[in-house]
């Protein structure tokens, strides 16, 4: 089946993306996809309209990856990479290599999954009440009582057809509204780009593979690719631990990546680059904090038990919001304010959906002794391995925070 947005909740004609051209490597791409994974790359080139979020996505990510050109590692090997889309109708992404080509990929359900949660956010009228006009929304509950995100990929896999009165739970009645929601769509689809470029640029995927942990580095846990997940108690352990490093590694490079295009004037997707700096920071906090609640989601979905290869999701969650106390306030006035305006729209969306964070304990939970202790010690593991990434990175100055 292709994955792409149904009709009834067609995307936006978002303004082109500025400096930016699709990726130039996409026959490597479609070869990956098709020999390694017995997939099919999803051809973000086409005109189709159901396919313009796709390539505004891809096209800017590929603009943001042009730094990277000319960096090597200690081994001098020249960084390349190739992102794309895949047509697997399973929330997930990827980081791998190909020979000398490392991979980021992304399933096309993803992105479907992502823009469904964004939109759902502001149908509730509390969340960003700023942005629009709120008392057009009518705050509605979750489809079939389906995690937002996810019922549209449950419900048209098994042969669905998305109704006006769906479409009327999914999406923001203020015209825009519905388009920031897009915008945020875009933003939480970058912290994902982000996360999966960290780890082949961080060292990552070179270690998984020199030791032979994994094939590749999925977002959620795909068993079929832990080759060699552990012989004893003690290995496994050990590679738990390892796995759990890296994962938080490349959500602090994701974040940083993620705000410091907006604290340094670097966005180029002009509909988000014309919006008030402030709304773009929050809008940007929110998604890649949010991200983590998803994949948490996506691994119910699965039924993956993700403590195997990732942290826990609200692990996860208080892993960024140390990252953003010790280093975005010196980039983000008032930062401390800004946060906490974060997380209290979390309270908006979990009056509809329950199971989703609440500000009260996030907030409070950061000084929880077992959570603080719990990233001290996977900071500790991660500190342990930087010997073996320094000649595995490219660049030996750390990248990222």
């Amino acid at each position: 089946m292709s994955a792409v947005i149904p009709d009834a909740i067609r995307p936006l004609k978002t303004p082109p993306c500025t400096g930016s051209t699709l990726t130039p490597d996409f026959e490597i791409f479609s070869s990956y996809a098709a020999n390694v994974l017995d997939a099919k790359a999803f051809d973000a080139s086409s005109e189709k309209e159901s396919g313009h979020l796709f390539r505004v996505s891809l096209e800017t990510t590929q603009a943001h990856l042009n730094w990277t050109e000319g960096a090597t590692n200690s081994q001098g090997l020249r960084f390349h990479v190739t992102p794309g889309f895949l047509e697997i109708y399973t929330p997930n992404a990827l980081a791998d290599r190909l020979e000398n080509v490392f991979i980021i990929g992304m399933h096309s359900a993803l992105f479907v999954a992502i823009t469904e949660f964004t939109m759902f956010c502001f149908a509730q009228s509390g969340f960003f009440a700023d942005v629009g006009d709120p008392a057009k929304e009518t705050s509605p509950t979750p489809v079939n009582d389906k995690p937002p995100g996810l019922w549209l990929i449950d419900f048209t896999s098994d042969g669905g057809h998305v109704t006006d009165d769906h479409s009327a739970q999914l999406i923001p009645r203020c015209p825009e509204r519905y388009e920031i929601s897009i915008y945020l769509a875009l933003l939480m689809a970058r912290f994902v780009w982000m996360h999966e470029l960290s780890h082949c640029f961080n060292g990552h995927v070179g270690l998984i593979h020199d030791r032979g942990i994994a094939l590749r580095l999925n977002e959620v846990q795909d068993r079929a690719s832990l080759v060699s997940f552990a012989k004893s108690k003690e290995d496994k352990v050990e590679t738990a631990r390892t796995l759990h490093a890296l994962e938080l590694d490349a959500d602090r490079s994701a974040l940083w990546s993620s705000m410091r295009i907006q604290t340094g004037k670097l966005e180029n997707i002009e509909g988000i680059a014309a919006l008030d700096q402030q709304l773009r920071q929050r809008m940007t906090l929110f998604g890649c904090y949010a991200m983590t609640w998803l994949f948490e989601e996506f691994q119910n979905y699965m039924r993956s038990k993700g403590e195997g290869s990732h942290p826990l999701p609200y692990l996860r969650l208080h892993g960024l919001m140390q990252t953003a106390t010790k280093n975005l306030p010196a980039h983000v006035d008032a930062f401390a304010k800004l946060e906490e305006e974060v997380c209290g729209e979390f309270d908006f969306i979990r009056r509809a959906v329950p199971g989703f964070y609440a500000s009260e304990s996030v907030l409070k939970d950061r000084e929880r002794a077992d959570i603080k202790g719990q990233l001290e010690g996977l900071a500790g593991h991660f500190d342990t391995m930087l010997p073996v990434l320094a000649g595995l990175e490219f660049s030996h100055k750390r990248h990222g925070l």
